[in-house]
């Protein structure tokens, strides 16, 4: 933004104020077509006259911008594509009304996002001046937030960071270049659902890409983040057999013990079982014997069965619960030694660790005291909530620490309905924390003071603070 830009919050809405609108440009077709909201894709705004200056107040209310949206989370490819689309569409949009594109502001600061509806809403300057990188520094921040788990969201990124160093930037090119993009996927889908049965499918599907995928500039930046994102594969490659040969003799140890375990417990059911079906035995004898007089060696063949099932029944009991007792004893035994001799190694291990970083710092420095000034002292913070029966700490391990309840979005997520979806951040600046408002709905609050939107104020441990209706203490 190239003039004096402040905020101001009226109720729930918040507005962007421009103060150095010119009022040749205002009353002129270009800043009449604006201000009558007929561009799609603009941030509606308004003209108030102020101590004879002219004030642009653009609405920015539930909105916020795309450097606060991607903090945390990254562009994946659907984003990307939806910048990239809405770019493309509001300069030819204003094309249409023979307004120039490079009027609209394109920071990631005051480039704003819907989250309602995921679309960017784009401010039109009315200064005179023209900020030749101000999509050139969009490009930058796209390169620095994007995800590198897709290769397509990668190529794309740089196309257009490449596109955006040229000198002429063509939209039609970049156009093109997502048409042909979303041709080759659509291609390779239909290879995949065409060829289900031939086994050198997958040579062929690979085939076809290599032959389709656009040429993407080569360039020494390009090379580098390729070369970093290929390590991180082939790290992950080689660390994920270990670890799933692990999960699976975890899982073949917790499977074996559980068979032993159960097959301990069938014992001692099936000397339940046996128990029950002599007591049902008895019972019938009793009844039997009050309506019919058993002869002799009828009463010896049930007395006979009765003991037996009653003497089977209390040694399959018995040994079930004796030996799953033994075995549990054994396993907590063994834990425990474990346990311990873990616990040996690893302070074994943090004490050589110790001694090898001392050594290597006494190397490093020469023996000398090295300053690290007092903003490097005391730096670990906690938001700890007040909330009514939860006493939790969070700690402030980056900055910007934003806080909201988008969970995707925020460092803090707070379940509270009158927290907006990015609400605040904490930032540090020269061994000092501050905390700025981000024109939220409900406000936020320092010692019962409310801060204005973006507005920074100091704090420190012990103060109190209010995001909405929810309480956190700084320590």
């Amino acid at each position: 933004m190239r003039g004096k830009v402040k905020y101001q919050k009226e109720l729930q809405n918040t507005y962007l104020i421009m103060e150095e609108g010119r009022k040749e440009i205002v009353e002129s077709y270009r800043g009449q077509t604006v201000l009558r909201g007929r561009i799609r894709g603009l941030a509606k705004c308004r003209l108030h006259l102020i101590d004879g200056r002219w004030e642009i107040w653009y609405d920015v209310s539930f909105l916020q911008s795309l450097e606060q949206v991607f903090a945390v989370k990254e562009l994946v490819y659907d984003d990307l594509k939806r910048l990239i689309l809405h770019i493309i569409q509001v300069i030819h949009e204003m094309e249409r009304y023979l307004l120039d594109g490079g009027q609209l502001c394109f920071e990631p600061a005051y480039l704003y996002w819907d989250l309602e509806t995921a679309s960017p809403v784009f401010i039109y300057d009315f200064t005179e001046e023209k900020a030749d990188n101000s999509l050139r520094i969009l490009g930058e921040f796209i390169l620095e937030r994007t995800s590198h788990k897709e290769e397509k969201t990668v190529d794309l990124a740089y196309f257009f960071y490449e596109s955006l160093s040229k000198e002429s930037f063509s939209i039609k090119e970049v156009e093109q270049y997502i048409e042909e993009q979303g041709d080759h996927t659509k291609s390779q889908t239909a290879v995949a659902e065409t060829e289900p049965d031939n086994p050198d499918s997958k040579t062929i599907g690979e085939t076809r890409k290599l032959e389709t995928e656009p040429c993407v500039p080569d360039t020494l930046l390009l090379e580098q983040y390729r070369e970093i994102a290929d390590d991180d594969r082939q790290l992950t490659e080689e660390k994920l057999p270990s670890e799933k040969e692990a999960k699976k003799s975890e899982r073949a140890k917790g499977m074996q013990s559980y068979f032993n375990n159960r097959k301990n417990i069938t014992y001692a059911e099936s000397g339940l079982v046996c128990i029950l079906a002599a007591a049902l035995l008895g019972i019938g004898y009793v009844m039997t014997e009050r309506y019919y007089i058993l002869e002799v060696s009828e009463r010896i063949i049930w007395v006979g069965i009765f003991l037996c099932l009653a003497v089977a029944g209390l040694v399959l009991f018995g040994w079930g619960k004796k030996v799953c007792k033994e075995k549990n004893e054994r396993g907590s035994q063994c834990e425990s030694v474990i346990s311990t001799d873990l616990e040996e190694d690893f302070w074994q291990q943090q004490e050589a660790e110790s001694t090898a970083y001392h050594k290597e710092e006494e190397k490093e420095t020469d023996q000398k005291t090295v300053y690290i000034g007092k903003g490097l002292i005391n730096r670990e913070y906690n938001l700890i909530s007040l909330k009514k029966g939860e006493q939790k700490e969070y700690p402030v391990k980056v900055y910007p620490f934003l806080v909201g309840k988008d969970k995707e979005k925020v460092h803090l997520y707070v379940r509270d309905h009158s927290v907006s979806r990015i609400h605040a951040r904490l930032l540090e600046e020269n061994g000092s924390v501050y905390i700025e408002d981000l024109h939220s709905t409900n406000g936020t609050y320092v010692n019962d003071l409310a801060l204005c939107p973006h507005e920074k104020v100091k704090i420190k441990r012990g103060d109190v603070i209010l995001f909405g209706m929810a309480e956190f203490a700084f320590r």
